[in-house]
């Protein structure tokens, strides 16, 4: 079947187990360098930082009742009838791998 999205894909197999028995038993943790959109907001008033590949904004990171200025980049790809998949999976790829290199210094 089809799902929306993956939590009503997990609610399924969680309450309807699969016809070889496996179910679902241990989440796997969010690393803490993985933030939720949420939690970060950016702040395009201030206007940008820097452009190129990634545009850099002012932003803000919320975690509990605490709050710190961050700076937040963007990848630079839109992904549109034209837009080029490889390039967007490649600025990800480089994206993600520069967070956890950021996250040793956090």
């Amino acid at each position: 079947p089809k799902f929306a999205s993956v939590t009503a894909l997990v609610e399924h197999y969680v309450q309807n187990p699969l016809d070889n028995q496996l179910r679902f038993s241990k989440p796997i943790a969010r690393p803490n360098w993985r933030l939720k959109h949420d939690s970060v907001e950016c702040c395009a008033q201030t206007g940008r930082l820097g452009a190129g590949r990634f545009t850099t904004y002012h932003g803000t990171l919320k975690l509990g009742d605490t709050s710190r200025p961050v700076v937040v980049k963007k990848g630079a790809i839109a992904l549109g009838p034209e837009g080029d998949l490889d390039e967007a999976v490649e600025t990800r790829k480089e994206t993600m791998l520069e967070v956890k290199e950021l996250a040793y210094f956090a």
